[in-house]
């Protein structure tokens, strides 16, 4: 059975800061938010 993953919210988008590593944040339906350093995109 597949984990579950609770959805992003706002306030976890808007506080999205880039760090030294690439950070990536699902919401569990096919959209995620990626956060590089310098750089902030979603799909």
């Amino acid at each position: 059975m597949p984990k579950r993953i609770a959805p992003l919210s706002e306030m976890q988008v808007r506080n999205a800061k880039p760090q030294a590593k690439q950070v990536t944040l699902f919401d569990g339906g096919g959209l995620f938010l990626l956060v590089i350093c310098q750089l902030i995109t979603f799909r």
